[in-house]
């Protein structure tokens, strides 16, 4: 069985404001809880996997969000989204997660 974490999931890029929040809010249960905090990045947004729309590039190159991120949470755990979009809910969960 892996350690626990408070995970937040999701692209991450640009790592705004909202994201802070959403990061912050996962620092402070995982503190609570005293266990991990852990951010699962996509490393692509999902509409840039999609062919009609390739016009569209990262804000950040991965390492320098990869280095935002670590900035609240304990650890970020790199993810793709063709690796996981076929997965159902509980296959994500026990295969990802």
């Amino acid at each position: 069985m892996a350690d626990a974490a408070v995970v937040s999931i999701g692209t991450f890029d640009g790592v705004h404001l909202g994201h802070q929040a959403i990061l912050t809010e996962v620092r402070r249960q995982a503190k609570q809880r005293r266990i991990t905090s852990v951010t699962y990045a996509f490393g692509m947004p999902p509409r840039l996997h999609d062919e009609n729309d390739r016009g569209r590039c990262l804000l950040l190159p991965e390492s320098a969000k990869v280095r935002a991120l670590l900035r609240t949470v304990d650890r970020v755990v790199r993810a793709s989204l063709p690796e996981v979009r076929s997965l159902s809910p509980d296959e994500f969960a026990a295969r990802a997660l």
